[in-house]
């Protein structure tokens, strides 16, 4: 007799089963990304993300409905990225847009 396996599962399903939050680290791990990609990402609100005091975590049930609804109309214009940008520190480049974005009074 022939046994029944079950079929794969998908990387929505996978990352929903998780059960804590996830790091940006781990997020770019799981979705094979370079870290500053998971940043621009959060900062677009693609990937809903929340903070623990200055550190962002990310709800995998949410990071799973959003790799659903993105696969359903997917939007490059933000994933347009160059390899700088993925060896760059994203700390240091938010940094920098905040400073400069903060105007003397």
């Amino acid at each position: 007799m022939r046994a029944i396996s079950n079929p794969p599962i998908s990387l929505a399903e996978q990352i929903e089963r998780i059960e804590r939050a996830l790091s940006v680290t781990e997020v770019a791990r799981l979705l094979s990304l370079c870290r500053a990609s998971v940043y621009r990402y959060i900062e677009a609100g693609i990937i809903p993300a929340f903070r623990i005091g200055t550190t962002l975590r990310i709800d995998p049930k949410m990071l799973a409905h959003s790799l659903r609804q993105r696969a359903m109309a997917p939007d490059f214009s933000v994933l347009s990225t160059t390899t700088d940008d993925c060896h760059a520190n994203p700390i240091a480049s938010h940094s920098a847009q905040v400073a400069t974005s903060i105007k003397p009074t």
